[in-house]
Order: structure tokens, then C-alpha cells, then sequence
């Protein structure tokens, strides 16, 4: 007897050679209230940067952003967070990103990838706030081309 998932294709969740968007968004322990701006923003980055710097036949390119204030119920204020692209080159890369890098990114926040439909408008979104930032990009590849 034949199933129904049988007849459909199937699709990867991740694919190799494929931009995705993707947010790391740090938890509260990781956001340094209190710090000044300027050491706040060194050790957010840093945090990430000791996990990102370690993935091989991974391309990455990540903005940083500060939240707009809109919870008023907030206790902490507006949020630092990454916003960008991720393509892995090698099906061993999507492995170790699945069964270990992204573990090490989720200890300090949350994680959320899609696929990138629409990259020139995910690549504007991303850059928005780079004139109040004033930090460069995590990045280790050229941002996808332009249509």
C-alpha cells in the first residue's frame, strides 16, 4: 500500500549553497544592562563573535541592531540583536551547524533562519539602523548580489 508522503518530493531543510535570513536575539543575561553603551556593544559582540568565528565552510554576514522601545513593560529597555545572511557550503557544515553551533548560539538567545525569499529587501531591513550602530558587520563572505 502505497502513503501519501511517498508520492510527494521531498524538500532539505537546509541546502547547501543557499542564502538564508537569520536573527540571534541574546536572552537578558546577555544584553549587559547597565554596562556603558560602549562596553554593552563589546561584549554582546563578543559572545557571538567566539561562536561564529569557529564555523568552518559556513559564510556569514550579520548587522547589529538595537530594538525600538515599544514594550513599555520591558524591564530592560531596548534589545541588541543580529540580523543577516547565512550559506553553508558543505553538507558537513549544515551538520555541525544543526548538532553544535546552533546550540552554542541558542545558550545565549534565540535563533530564527528562513529561507530568504526576498534578499535585496532582507538586505535593506538589515542594514537599517548601521547610521546609529556605527559597528561593521560579522562577516566573512561578499553580501548576495543585488537584483
Amino acid at each position: 500500500m502505497e502513503t501519501t508522503h511517498q508520492k510527494k518530493p521531498c524538500t532539505n531543510f537546509l541546502e547547501k549553497d543557499t542564502y538564508y535570513s537569520i536573527t540571534l536575539n541574546a536572552s537578558d543575561k546577555y544584553q549587559y544592562v547597565g554596562k556603558s553603551s560602549k562596553d554593552r556593544m563589546a561584549l554582546f559582540r563578543a559572545n557571538y563573535y567566539a561562536i561564529l568565528i569557529g564555523m568552518e565552510d559556513t559564510n556569514y554576514l550579520l548587522y547589529t541592531e538595537i530594538s525600538e522601545p515599544r514594550n513599555v513593560n520591558s524591564t530592560i529597555g531596548p534589545r541588541l540583536h543580529l540580523h543577516g545572511f547565512i550559506k553553508f557550503k558543505t553538507n558537513s557544515a549544515i551538520k555541525e551547524f544543526l548538532l553544535s553551533t546552533h546550540y552554542k548560539l541558542n545558550r545565549l538567545g534565540i535563533v530564527d533562519m528562513d529561507t530568504c525569499e526576498d534578499q535585496d529587501y532582507w538586505r535593506s531591513y538589515c542594514k537599517k539602523q548601521q547610521h546609529i550602530v556605527m559597528e561593521k558587520p560579522f562577516t566573512n563572505m561578499a553580501p548576495p548580489a543585488e537584483k
